[in-house]
């Protein structure tokens, strides 16, 4: 088993503290893959909007989350001592897997039917001390013989079930409602240069 990525978000602010600096990288990434296609000012201006910028943000943060990578007996393994909710994507009869965990808990799919809480206690419910109790979510994709293409798959899976409603459930936060990063407490532009 290994481990790939960077991204292991302890908590939703995390997530969100994250993908807000990766603002100023998305923006170089879409500006040099502008030049390479010649845009003129006015084709730029039409074609590169906010939602191709966002796109390229949450790209980004997708191929940056950390995944762990093994053979069906590591996986299993890990599983045995994991103490949350395991949604597997794909068949049993399958020889390896890659699966990413979300310490702070995340509700609904993937893999998991409407009425199924899969063993986490519902929405609202307390701990012993008041707070809010949360169970870590891993969520897993069995593969064959192609371990970048699943990691790619769950890295893009997770974000959409999984982060992307965490991140744009503060836009302005993150910076996910502009073009421009968010400015930090100090009044900082935070472009994470």
């Amino acid at each position: 088993m290994h481990t790939e990525g960077q991204f292991a978000p302890a908590s939703a602010a995390e997530a969100r503290r994250l993908y807000a600096e990766l603002g100023g990288a998305a923006g170089a990434v879409v500006r040099e893959a502008v030049k390479t296609m010649d845009f003129d000012r006015e084709e730029y201006n039409e074609r590169v909007t906010d939602d191709v910028r966002s796109t390229a943000r949450d790209a980004l943060f997708a191929s940056l989350l950390e995944v762990r990578v093994g053979d069906r007996e590591a996986f299993e393994s890990w599983r045995a001592t994991f103490d949350g909710d395991c949604r597997v994507m794909g068949s049993d009869g399958v020889p390896n897997v890659v699966w990413h965990v979300v310490p702070f808990g995340a509700t609904g799919p993937p893999d998991r039917a409407a009425d199924d809480n899969g063993g986490r206690d519902p929405p609202g419910s307390r701990t012993e001390s008041g707070e809010e109790a949360v169970t870590p979510v891993a969520v897993a994709a069995t593969f064959q013989d192609e371990p970048e293409a699943a990691k790619a798959t769950l890295q893009r899976t997770v974000f959409g079930r999984v982060y992307h409603e965490v991140i744009h459930a503060d836009p302005v936060g993150t910076g996910a409602h502009s073009t421009e990063p968010p400015e930090d407490e100090d009044g900082a532009e935070g472009g994470g240069e």
